[in-house]
């Protein structure tokens, strides 16, 4: 569980290992980030609005289908 938790430590939600969105009815909400031409990343987020930001890309897994939301100042 450490090493998971590691990988979101700098996004601010470390301490909430309980807050699974996998079997959320919203679907897995995942937050992008781009470090460079060869690296990124993806870090799953609790699947609501509040998880949104504008200067960042989000993946929204659904049973069927797959959304992005780009922020406006991504």
């Amino acid at each position: 569980a450490d090493g998971a938790a590691a990988a979101g430590s700098d996004t601010g939600s470390s301490g909430n290992n309980n807050n699974t969105t996998t079997n959320n009815t919203n679907g897995s909400l995942y937050d992008c980030n781009v470090i460079s031409a060869r690296r990124a990343y993806a870090i799953e987020v609790p699947a609501v609005a509040a998880s949104l930001n504008s200067k960042r890309a989000f993946i929204l897994r659904t049973a069927d289908t797959l959304y992005t939301w780009e922020g406006a100042a991504s």
